[in-house]
């Protein structure tokens, strides 16, 4: 008689996703979402919006556009930059090849 072993619950890792564009986001919402580990906590189409999410859902990562709107990307890892000081929760910054930047969980290393 077969067995049935019962693996324990996968952590899904949560995302935030922040892009101007509510089409594009709405597509990685679904796509991430469909994901077995990974679960979107948030949406933001703003800077001020995706600082607010990030203190309301606390993602594990971060996709976000390189344009916000008036704002870029550069200044969104400027406000993070000012986050971490009070929080050391987001550590490095990661560029991908498709125009979006995430920024990881920190490790204990980078949290000095």
């Amino acid at each position: 008689m077969a067995r049935i072993v019962r693996q324990p619950p996968v952590e899904k890792k949560r995302i935030l996703v922040v892009d101007a564009y509510p089409m594009l986001r709405h597509g990685l919402v679904t796509y991430l979402n469909a994901q077995p580990d990974l679960i979107v906590c948030g949406e933001a189409d703003s800077i001020p919006s995706a600082l607010i999410k990030i203190a309301e859902c606390k993602p594990h990562l971060l996709v976000i556009g390189l344009r916000l709107g008036a704002a870029d990307c550069v200044e969104f890892v400027k406000a993070l930059k000012v986050l971490r000081q009070s929080r050391a929760r987001h550590a490095r910054i990661q560029r991908s090849t498709r125009n979006t930047a995430t920024i990881p969980p920190a490790r204990k290393s980078d949290t000095r």
